[in-house]
């Protein structure tokens, strides 16, 4: 934890674009934000978003945004919280767009009457189909 003094002065020195002071202050709140984001991330969402990525994006947003942020006392680790609540939900709504419709695809039920299931049934059964004749042919 840095004291209030310094993360004032850091403060002001990373609004007026030193880095490193930024690199600093971002370091000194680093596990307080994964923490803060890791309670947010729960059940199912937790096995699909890892926290630290939350965290890196966090960190990358206050790096491009750190010059439109008011120097309140305090207000920098309410701040970037602030952030990464945005980017918490952010990528759970990114994670449930693409389960709706995205990469995540639902298996539509094999019913009898389809054909793939009547391929199956066949195949299952030993039935003769053109792939099996060929393999038997090339078999002998």
């Amino acid at each position: 934890m840095i004291p209030r003094d310094r993360e004032a002065e850091l403060v002001a020195k990373s609004v007026a674009g030193d880095r490193v002071a930024l690199q600093q202050l971002l370091v000194s709140h680093g596990s307080r934000i994964l923490a803060f984001v890791e309670k947010r991330l729960t059940g199912p969402v937790r096995d699909v978003i890892d926290p630290e990525d939350i965290v890196q994006q966090t960190f990358t947003q206050a790096y491009r945004s750190i010059s439109r942020f008011r120097k309140d006392e305090g207000a920098f680790v309410s701040w970037l919280t602030g952030i990464a609540e945005h980017k918490v939900m952010d990528a759970i709504k990114a994670m449930q767009r693409d389960k709706r419709g995205g990469e995540w695809r639902r298996v539509r039920e094999v019913t009898t009457k389809s054909r793939s299931a009547e391929d199956l049934v066949t195949l299952l059964s030993g039935g003769h189909t053109p792939s099996v004749s060929a393999m038997n042919h090339e078999a002998v």
